[in-house]
């Protein structure tokens, strides 16, 4: 379950993507072309824009400068996941971490998505405006996809 795991590792990705590596880091061979310290258990991927947020505060955002925003995503490191939540009529993610931090997700293209991807075993994500369990590419309401991420990690 993400739920209660640390943060281990954050790293931008292209553009205004980040990863969020959630649990026990992995070597990995390197096909993602990035300098990673690993694979978490449970990887939080935002390929859209989002927001580092503190109760009623934008911390930072995908839109700020590339020092900024690397400096501030680092405050998650160490922080565990306190809850995730699904809002809005097209799924967007929304996750809380120790210390009134929150991440939000808010895309605003097509072709823009999320997706908590587990190390071994599928990913879930927005696809065609529903929350998808991808192992098995079926449409999950979002309090099953929350049972979901409880259960596949942890193998």
């Amino acid at each position: 379950m993400c739920i209660g795991l640390p943060v281990s590792d954050v790293w931008r990705g292209i553009g205004s993507a980040i990863f969020i590596e959630l649990g026990k880091l992995h070597k990995h061979k390197d096909d993602r072309n990035h300098r990673s310290k690993g694979k978490g258990d449970i990887t939080l991927m935002f390929d859209c824009r989002w927001r580092l947020e503190r109760k009623g505060s934008i911390v930072v955002g995908s839109g700020d400068g590339r020092i900024k925003l690397v400096n501030q995503i680092k405050k998650l490191l160490g922080k565990s996941v306190k809850s995730i939540s699904f809002i809005g009529r097209i799924p967007e993610i929304n996750i809380e971490f120790e210390d009134n931090l929150y991440i939000q997700s808010f895309c605003s293209y097509r072709s823009e998505g999320w997706d908590i991807l587990f190390r071994n075993e599928g990913s879930i994500g927005r696809k065609s405006g529903k929350v998808v369990y991808e192992k098995s590419r079926r449409v999950v309401l979002p309090n099953q996809a929350l049972k979901l991420t409880a259960k596949a990690w942890v193998r």
